[in-house]
């Protein structure tokens, strides 16, 4: 039997995670009024093809890998992009101190 390293599965996890941030700023900036809804359906798709990926790895190729990170990230990337952009990113853009872009004023 052959088994996942746990370097592996966090390498796995964090690109995932970074595959689903671009998928989710692609679909928040084409369908904004959809975009809580086609999330939530991707985050269990996908969800459930990582589960189905893990038992037919094991089942086919005896190949033993435990993706609990990468379904934790699928999980969790939705709920934190929501939080970013609908908390973080306009608070940000309030607080003209802590921006790096902002022009002085001209006199």
């Amino acid at each position: 039997v052959e088994i996942l390293q746990p370097w592996q599965e966090a390498a796995v996890a964090f690109i995932i995670c970074l595959l689903n941030v671009a998928l989710f700023t692609f679909i928040n900036r084409k369908w904004p009024i959809m975009y809580d809804g086609i999330s939530v359906i991707i985050q269990v798709i996908e969800i459930v093809l990582c589960s189905l990926t893990v038992v037919l790895l094991f089942a086919y190729f005896d190949f033993k890998c435990s993706l609990l990170l990468t379904m934790a990230a699928m999980a969790l990337v939705g709920p934190c992009f929501d939080v970013y952009f609908g908390l973080v990113k306009p608070m940000m853009l309030k607080l003209p101190i802590i921006r790096l872009t902002t022009k002085p004023k001209e006199v």
